[in-house]
């Protein structure tokens, strides 16, 4: 049984994978947007994410996303660390998550099948949810894939690590991209799309990034929609640095990091004696209370983005990429401490435009680096001219057009149970 048009779009946010809760804060944001247009949402997100106060609450259909039970995605190695602990590819990723597997790919997209069957989505909007677009592209629904271009590589799988190439690695990512078309094929065969190919697959979705061409770690894409990055509308503390009670002045640092550098960034700064505002989510009280008193102030509690980066005269961050999309849109410059291979793919593209510097063990002296970034004035110059390129308004417009394909696109289209058979994109 098929169900009738639907005359209000209904979209399903399905997010499978991704620790951060940024991928939350980027869906909730967009289901107000969504809810403003006079849509309705349901929800499919990680078991630990189900009951949190961004989607609970509002009488909206909330599910556990239908995956693999916690697969094991191994770390992603950032550079000087050997190439046989790297994920070389997102060919690499989609095999870590299980995509090697192809009985278990069948078992998730056809759990998949029966979720929209009994929700009756008119779109899927796939955040992270690489199973819930390979059903969404068997069944035909048209589907968005939200995403800050990592995990929506070209479909020929590019290597992730530029420095390292040769015929060898590319031999071997083409036998991994080979085993992935074979399991994308012969899921759609047996769920009923005979002749589905990893390429089709790939093309299903409406690709829409939330950062700007300059940053997207697989470079400027004409098949992208560019939004810019989301910020969080829950309320957040105004930013207060040391000395602004006296109104002292000098150049302010804003610190958002996590791991064991954040100490290492600290203590240089306040040998300078900078004013510093360091946001440290995870900050043990040893490190909370380490800096009472100086000219760094530790804060755990979430800052107004807008507030603090158009304050700051320098960022260093760990290289976040809604993050480091926001400080590149006010024209400040940025360290970035990337603590993982997708986090170093989005800071090179930074240092690459000359708006930051990335920084690794590798790379030796990180009190050069912080000074470089605080005293290049070319670095600054840079990211303003790219500031300049946006504007609020613009990318308001680019979140209409989102927006307008997401809703538009889903009128009058029909979700086939998955009892009745899958039909062919």
């Amino acid at each position: 049984m098929t169900s009738n048009s639907i005359a209000s779009p209904h979209i399903l946010v399905a997010w499978e994978h991704g620790r951060n809760l940024g991928h939350l804060v980027r869906s909730s944001e967009i289901a107000n947007l969504i809810r403003t247009r006079g849509g309705t949402v349901a929800w499919a997100v990680p078991p630990q994410h189900v009951g949190h106060p961004m989607i609970a609450g509002r009488g909206e259909s909330v599910h556990v996303a239908p995956t693999f039970a916690q697969p094991a995605i191994p770390g992603v190695a950032v550079a000087g660390q050997e190439a046989t602990k790297r994920l070389s590819s997102f060919a690499d990723v989609l095999l870590a998550l299980g995509f090697h597997d192809a009985l278990a790919v069948e078992i998730a997209v056809t759990r998949w099948l029966k979720l929209f069957a009994a929700v009756q989505p008119t779109a899927i909007l796939c955040d992270y949810a690489p199973l819930a677009l390979l059903a969404a592209c068997v069944a035909g629904i048209p589907a968005t894939q939200i995403t800050n271009g990592f995990d929506a590589p070209p479909v020929d799988f590019p290597l992730f690590d530029s420095t390292v190439r040769g015929p060898y690695l590319e031999r071997v990512n083409a036998q991994k991209i080979a085993q992935l078309d074979q399991t994308v094929t012969r899921v759609g065969r047996i769920l009923g799309a005979t002749g589905l190919r990893l390429a089709d697959f790939m093309a299903w979705p409406s690709v829409v990034v939330d950062g700007i061409p300059e940053t997207d770690p697989y470079g400027a894409r004409a098949n992208a929609l560019y939004i810019g990055p989301f910020a969080s509308s829950a309320p957040a503390c105004a930013p207060s640095w040391p000395g602004e009670e006296k109104d002292e002045k000098g150049k302010r640092v804003f610190v958002y990091l996590r791991g064991r550098e954040t100490v290492a960034v600290l203590e240089v700064l306040q040998s300078w004696g900078l004013a510093t505002l360091c946001l440290w989510p995870d900050a043990s009280e040893g490190e909370f209370s380490r800096f009472d008193g100086t000219s760094v102030r530790v804060t755990r509690e979430p800052q107004n983005l807008s507030m603090v980066l158009g304050r700051a005269d320098a960022v260093i961050n760990y290289g976040s990429s809604g993050f480091l999309n926001a400080t590149l849109l006010v024209g400040k410059p940025q360290l970035m401490l990337p603590t993982d291979m997708e986090k170093l793919m989005f800071a090179r593209r930074v240092e690459r435009q000359g708006a930051g510097l990335a920084w690794h063990a590798a790379k030796g002296n990180l009190r050069w680096a912080i000074d470089w970034v605080l005293n290049h004035p070319a670095l600054t110059d840079t990211a303003r001219c790219i500031a300049r390129r946006y504007d609020e308004q613009q990318l308001d417009r680019q979140r209409d057009v989102f927006l307008d394909q997401l809703t538009g696109n889903a009128q009058g289209t029909q979700c086939v149970s998955h009892a009745e058979g899958v039909g062919v994109p």
